[in-house]
């Protein structure tokens, strides 16, 4: 909270001793867009981004790379509120100025190629999204290797489609290396092993193995918990998944498949 009030200050004065459109305006608003969103505070998030890519438009012009990273901000919080044609159509537009830029192997395009993916996941054209993922994840590890902690999110986001198509065997393979190499990567906790949590929680639930849901999901609920804090949407999805697991029992025995 202190650190927003304390953004909106700085930017509100540089409005009034700069002007409107001044570069500085415009990053800062920019900037305060990405920390929002971070927040989960989406719809001034939205705002926020929409703005700076005006302002980046006004200054800079299409051709910039302020231009296309407050393109892609937007893009993701469209995903996020379910507005997908509009976030397919922004991260189409930034992945092809990342590709023509800098060709299809640079870590930016292949960032891009992954969000595409996650859209496609999200509107549930499951088996494009698997394509599109299994490209990002392959590009990116021949290109980065295996310790880059990007890499695991990406890969993560390929194992949780995988989840959804019901290749669980594979999806809990890829999750378990995530998990090793993001908390290698950031430690113990962080956002990213309270989101590959939430996905190995919501896999040990599809195949069955609610202990092991409920065991991983109460984890993702702290986590984001005292990471995000109550109100987070990331929060809030965790949450409606321990629950969804609790409200369906126990099972049988036999219908469980242990990923460990």
């Amino acid at each position: 909270e202190e650190s927003a009030a304390l953004y909106n200050q700085a930017i509100e004065l540089r409005r009034r001793l700069l002007g409107r459109e001044h570069p500085l305006v415009a990053l800062n608003v920019h900037n305060f867009a990405v920390l929002q969103l971070y927040r989960g505070e989406l719809q001034q998030a939205a705002a926020l981004s929409q703005e700076a890519l005006k302002l980046f438009r006004r200054v800079y012009g299409e051709d910039h790379t302020l231009t296309v990273s407050a393109r892609n901000n937007l893009a993701n919080i469209d995903r996020v509120l379910g507005r997908y044609e509009a976030a397919e159509e922004g991260t189409r537009t930034v992945l092809d100025w990342w590709v023509k830029t800098q060709g299809p192997d640079n870590p930016n395009s292949i960032g891009a190629l992954s969000n595409l993916g996650q859209i496609y996941r999200d509107r549930g054209d499951l088996a494009r999204a698997e394509e599109i993922l299994r490209d990002a994840d392959g590009r990116w590890h021949r290109r980065m290797g295996a310790a880059h902690p990007t890499g695991a999110s990406i890969r993560k986001h390929l194992a949780g489609t995988l989840a959804d198509r019901g290749q669980y065997d594979e999806a809990g393979r890829l999750l378990r290396d995530v998990l090793d190499r993001i908390r290698a990567a950031y430690g113990a906790s962080h956002t990213e092993v309270a989101a590959t949590l939430h996905e190995w929680g919501e896999l040990a639930r599809r195949r069955g193995d609610l202990a092991e849901a409920e065991s991983r999901l109460g984890e993702a609920v702290a986590m984001r918990r005292e990471l995000l804090g109550e109100q987070h949407y990331l929060t809030g999805r965790s949450l409606a998944a321990l629950g969804a697991t609790r409200l369906a029992g126990p099972g049988p025995a036999s219908a469980r498949q242990p990923l460990e």
